[in-house]
């Protein structure tokens, strides 16, 4: 019987070393599309931080230039003004 033993067992150790296999196979595929996946996402998340920046730079500059713009007519408004209080006077 002791020499059955033995003939068993390595077949029961291929066995199972093959689903040992499969497993490590089948669960690097899945770490390897997460990997992939997270990579994806770490890009994506860069651009749309890139595009941010860049938006709120242009967003800064459209401010700053109606800020000049409302300057300008207030400006404007208060020479009209001041020259039609002289035209008064």
């Amino acid at each position: 019987m002791t020499h059955r033993r033995c003939s068993i067992r390595p077949s029961l150790a291929r066995k199972y070393q093959g689903i040992i296999r499969e497993y490590y196979e089948s669960r690097k595929k899945i770490l390897d599309m997460d990997a992939e996946d997270i990579q994806k996402m770490q890009e994506e998340y860069r651009k749309q931080v890139q595009a941010q920046a860049l938006n709120e730079k242009a967003r800064k500059e459209k401010e700053e230039t109606l800020s000049k713009k409302d300057e300008r007519v207030r400006q404007e408004a208060f020479r009209v003004q001041r020259g039609n209080r002289q035209e008064e006077g």
